[in-house]
């Protein structure tokens, strides 16, 4: 979550970090037994939408010259899951 804190607070009015990383786990606890519809892109061998997601993050981190190594191992992990490119 810091990565991409890091990477975001710049272009958006965002909350702490603390409050977003409170929310996310809140979120994750509400829906833990949801297959999220990347799973399903994957499972289904569809296109997932991993560059919009943690591959923006990681070009937005490159421009501002932030490092983002977790998003980046995210991105080529799912991109290597999906049988479409």
């Amino acid at each position: 979550l810091k990565e991409t804190y890091d990477v975001l607070k710049d272009y958006y009015p965002l909350p702490s970090c603390e409050e977003i990383k409170g929310r996310y786990y809140q979120t994750i606890n509400a829906v833990k037994t949801h297959y999220s519809s990347m799973y399903q892109d994957v499972v289904s061998g569809r296109k997932t939408e991993i560059d919009f997601l943690n591959g923006l993050i990681v070009e937005l981190g490159r421009k501002k010259k932030i490092a983002t190594p977790i998003n980046k191992t995210i991105r080529d992990k799912v991109r290597g899951l999906s049988t479409k490119k």
